[in-house]
């Protein structure tokens, strides 16, 4: 347990001497700091110099080595010399970039770049009309020009700028040193006066300060004692937190083996399925043959016992078809933006009949849009929806009310129904595949709807549930989350 130090009042004396010392302390950090950014600015000034300086040179360079590879074919007609001419043409664009760049913030030295850029052009252009000359074999008109002297005076006016230019750039960095030297001799002066405070202060200071030193190294003993104990809980986290780490770990592990015993079971379904028609259809077809050959022959017992096996037969089809379809699940295309309530609209378009026929009216508050399996999405709704008009009283047309909350990641939707109700503890076993109520066995169906809802929902991180009194209708929530999410994270 960490020591309680008691608290006593400071005198006066040493307050008045703190205080000086913070002030004193204060202001040399602020002189300091004030320094150091004057200095840094200065520098960085003075970089900024001998880089535009650089870059001018390099410019210079640059026309000289065109200058001088164009000098020596002209006497020589020696195509070697046309390599180094237009490697220096090609480099002096990107140096005169680098030295625009620089010179950015300076109107002036923009304008005398500017002019140099003019003149070292025009020197080209006459370099250029001179080497072809040459090219076409009227070298000597070539060499008339040359000796006008022209390209020597586009040489010395672009010195003569550039000249100019490195000047400016020379008074600007003596300008900014002179500034600088002068706020250096002030922070100086300004930081000696600020050490002799303190220094003051600290004399002051010291004479307060002993008995408060005694105590605080009575209590370093206590704190030590502390500290041994904080590490050794410390220890302790740490092992417990290393056993939450292995017990992730194990648990990744199992997610891993969960998704592959998830993926052989949806194969296993493809493969059974598709194993399971051929016989069903055998069946289908002698049952035909036969009732196509014999029919006239078969008495009412017999009838009754072929209309139960074609019964059976496509309740078996059925079956069969949606354990594919529930294998298939998620498989369809990869997520996109779904307007929850266009698929409504469109799943009330496959239901129109049946709502007709119910006489149902149904009601829907906006639905937002979510990112996630159309097709699903819009299975999820027919299911649900079907449910809803299947297991209505009939003695009253349905009565379907569809509403809709949000949060900041998920969109939860209700349907709630006027049907025939579902009792508590039957509530979680109708997600189940092939589970039937016995309430609800003389209603058609195979008994795989709500579970392709429970996987749907799972496909969009989300959950259902049912809220459900015998009689007195049911209420079906589903939650979907409304980004983009990892498919084998959801299916896991």
């Amino acid at each position: 347990m960490i020591p309680k130090i008691k608290s006593e009042a400071l005198p006066d004396d040493t307050l008045k001497y703190l205080f000086y010392l913070i002030v004193a302390l204060v202001a040399i950090l602020t002189l300091v700091a004030f320094s150091s950014a004057r200095t840094s600015a200065t520098m960085n000034e003075v970089v900024h110099t001998w880089q535009v300086k650089n870059e001018l040179e390099k410019l210079l360079l640059e026309i000289r080595k065109a200058e001088t590879s164009q000098r020596g074919y002209l006497l020589s007609t020696d195509s070697n010399y046309l390599d180094p001419y237009y490697a220096a043409v090609a480099s002096y664009a990107s140096v005169y970039a680098g030295l625009e760049e620089l010179i950015g913030d300076a109107p002036e030295q923009r304008r005398r770049a500017a002019e140099i850029d003019k003149l070292t052009r025009q020197k080209f252009q006459e370099m250029d009309h001179t080497i072809n000359m040459v090219q076409e074999g009227r070298t000597e008109e070539a060499l008339q020009i040359f000796n006008t002297d022209l390209g020597q005076k586009y040489m010395v006016n672009i010195e003569t700028i550039a000249g100019f230019l490195a000047a400016e750039e020379d008074n600007l960095l003596a300008k900014r040193t002179r500034s600088s030297s002068t706020w250096r001799k002030v922070v100086i002066g300004l930081i000696a006066l600020s050490m002799v405070v303190i220094l003051i202060s600290l004399f002051g200071l010291i004479g307060k300060v002993r008995p408060v030193f005694a105590k605080l190294v009575a209590t370093q003993v206590s704190l030590q004692e502390s500290n041994r104990e904080l590490a050794q809980s410390l220890e302790e986290l740490a092992k417990i937190n290393q056993q939450k780490d292995e017990t992730v770990r194990q648990n990744r592990g199992l997610i891993e083996r969960l998704k592959a015993k998830k993926e052989r079971l949806n194969n296993f379904a493809f493969v059974a399925s598709h194993d399971l028609r051929e016989p069903l259809r055998t069946v289908s077809n002698y049952v035909r043959l036969f009732e196509e050959d014999y029919g006239d022959r078969l008495d009412e017992d017999a009838k009754q016992y072929f209309a139960f096996i074609h019964k059976s037969t496509n309740h078996m089809r059925n079956l069969i078809a949606g354990l594919l379809a529930y294998s298939r699940l998620g498989t369809s295309a990869a997520p996109e933006e779904v307007d929850l309530s266009a698929a409504l609209q469109d799943t009330l378009h496959v239901l129109d009949s049946a709502i007709e026929e119910k006489g149902a009216t149904v009601s829907s508050a906006p639905l937002p849009t979510i990112q996630g399996y159309r097709m699903e999405l819009l299975l999820l709704f027919q299911n649900v929806l079907a449910n809803a008009l299947k297991f209505s009283p009939a003695n009253q047309p349905p009565v379907i009310d569809i509403s809709c909350h949000e949060t900041e990641d998920f969109v939860q939707i209700s349907v709630k129904d006027n049907g025939i109700g579902i009792h508590p503890r039957n509530q979680k076993k109708i997600f189940e595949m092939f589970n039937r109520l016995n309430a609800a066995k003389s209603y058609e169906g195979q008994g795989i709807g709500l579970a392709f809802c429970q996987q749907i929902v799972n496909l969009h991180h989300g959950n259902i549930w049912v809220d459900s009194e015998l009689g007195k209708g049911s209420t079906f929530h589903f939650t979907l989350k409304k980004q983009d999410y990892d498919r084998d994270e959801a299916e896991a």
